[in-house]
C-alpha cells in the first residue's frame, strides 16, 4: 500500500464481514482500479489470484501491471512482480519510477536495496533522491525531511557496501522489520 489510507481496521472485521469483504473486492476487480487491487492483497484473498494473474496478462498500463504484480507478490510471491521491478529500475519513464519506487520494499530481501542502489544511477534526480531518501530512511530507521545533500549516507557509501554482509543484514533487518502492509 501506498500509505494513503489507514487499512488497520481490517483487523477489526468479523469473520463474515472479512468473507464479504474479499468477495466485493474480488467482483470488483473487473474495474482495475488499484484501491481495488491492492485491497485483494489487503484482505489476503487467495481466491482473487487467477483473476489478478488474468489481469496482468491483458494489462497493458505499465503503471496497472506494476500494483496488479505486486499484489500477486503479496499474495503469492509471484515472480512476475521481480521481473516488473527490473523493467521499472530500466525504465526511461521517470514518471513510473517516482510513482512505483516504493514497491522494491515489498519484497522485504536484499534485493530492496539492491534495487534502491541502482535507482541511485538513476537519469532523474528526484528518483535518485528517493532513491537516497529510503535508502538512509531504512538504514538509521527515521524519516528524513532534509535536502539529500544533508543525509548522514550519500549515494557513494550505498555503492561501496552494497557488498558489505554486515551492511546487507542491517537493511534486510530493517526492511524486515517494516509494516507495509503485508
Amino acid at each position: 500500500m501506498r500509505h494513503e489510507l489507514d487499512i488497520a481496521f481490517l483487523t477489526d472485521l468479523t469473520t463474515e464481514e472479512h468473507t464479504a469483504a474479499k468477495d466485493l473486492i474480488r467482483r470488483s476487480l473487473g474495474t482495475r482500479h488499484v484501491h481495488i487491487i491492492e485491497g485483494a492483497a489487503a484482505l489476503e484473498d487467495l481466491e482473487a489470484i487467477p483473476i489478478l494473474r488474468a489481469m496482468f496478462v491483458d494489462e497493458a498500463n505499465e503503471s496497472r501491471r506494476l500494483t496488479i504484480a505486486g499484489s500477486l507478490w503479496k499474495l503469492a510471491r509471484h515472480a512476475v512482480f521481480i521481473d516488473c521491478l527490473e523493467k521499472l529500475v530500466a525504465s526511461p519513464d521517470h514518471t513510473l519510477k517516482q510513482a512505483h519506487y516504493h514497491q522494491v520494499l515489498w519484497l522485504k530481501d536484499e534485493r530492496a536495496t539492491d534495487f534502491l542502489i541502482r535507482l541511485l544511477d538513476d537519469a532523474d534526480d528526484f528518483v535518485r533522491s528517493l532513491a537516497l531518501s529510503t535508502l538512509n530512511s531504512l538504514e538509521f530507521g527515521e524519516g528524513f525531511l532534509i535536502p539529500s545533500h544533508e543525509l548522514p549516507s550519500q549515494p557513494d557509501t550505498y555503492r561501496a557496501r552494497k557488498n558489505d554482509p554486515a551492511f546487507r543484514s542491517h537493511m534486510l533487518a530493517q526492511l524486515q522489520s517494516l509494516n507495509l502492509g503485508q
